[in-house]
C-alpha cells in the first residue's frame, strides 16, 4: 500500500509563547523546541507507515528531534539544512510529492465574551496552556488538517504578542486554538487567521 501524505507544513521562526507550549512537559517527549527554530509537521495514512519513516529519519543522523502522535510526525532543528534534507529523504521513501497535501479550511469559530467564573474553571482544568480569568474574552478557531492549528497560532504571535495562547490542539480530526484577549484583538486574530489560511490554500 503507498503512503498518503495528508498533511505537509513547515512552521519556521516559533514565536515566545507557541515554543513554549510545543515544549511543555506534558507533551514535549523530552524535546525542548525553543523561540526561532523550525518545525515541520508530516501526517500520514496508513498510521502505521510512521514507524517506517521515523526508521529513515533516524537512520539519517540528521540533526532533528523528532515526536509522534498518532500518524503525525512532528520534526524540530535549529538548522535548516537539516529539516531539508530529511524532507527530501520522506519524500523519496514515501514516493508523495509534498504538493498534494489537503489544503487547510476553516472550520468552526466563535468568539466568546466575558466568560462565566465557572466556564473559565472548566476550560482551565483541560487547557495545556495560559490559565483564563473571569472576564476574559476567547476565540476558538477550528481547522483541517488539524497542524495547521499550530501555523494559525505562530502567526498570530507575531502580529499580535498581547494575545494569550490558552490551548492548541494539532492532532486530531480537526485542530484547534483558544485564545484570549479584548475583543477588538480577537476579531483582528480571527481576521488575519482567514488571511493566513488563503495564502496557505
Amino acid at each position: 500500500m503507498k503512503i498518503q501524505l495528508k498533511t505537509y507544513l513547515e512552521v519556521e521562526d516559533l514565536q515566545r509563547q507557541l515554543a513554549a507550549y510545543l515544549g511543555s512537559q506534558v507533551r514535549s517527549r523530552n524535546f525542548m523546541p525553543t523561540r526561532g527554530s523550525r518545525v515541520l509537521f508530516l501526517e500520514v495514512s496508513p498510521v502505521s507507515a510512521t514507524e517506517r519513516l521515523i526508521d529513515a529519519v533516524f537512520k539519517s543522523a540528521a540533526p532533528v528531534e523528532l515526536a509522534r502522535q498518532g500518524g503525525v510526525l512532528e520534526l524540530h532543528a535549529q538548522d535548516t539544512r537539516a529539516l531539508t534534507k530529511v524532507v527530501t529523504l520522506l519524500t523519496k521513501l514515501s514516493g508523495s510529492d509534498m504538493e498534494a497535501s489537503e489544503p487547510p479550511q476553516a472550520g468552526y469559530v466563535d468568539l466568546i465574551e466575558e466568560l462565566s467564573d465557572r466556564h473559565a474553571i472548566m476550560l482551565n482544568s483541560a487547557r495545556r496552556g495560559s490559565p483564563l480569568a473571569p472576564g476574559d474574552s476567547l476565540l476558538i478557531y477550528e481547522v483541517s488538517p488539524a497542524p495547521f492549528a499550530v501555523l494559525l497560532a505562530n502567526e498570530i504571535e507575531k502580529k499580535h504578542p498581547e494575545l494569550v495562547l490558552v490551548d492548541l490542539q494539532e492532532v486530531g480530526k480537526m485542530g484547534r486554538i483558544y485564545l484570549s484577549g479584548s475583543r477588538d484583538q480577537l476579531q483582528k486574530a480571527r481576521q488575519q487567521m482567514e488571511r493566513v489560511l488563503k495564502k496557505a490554500s
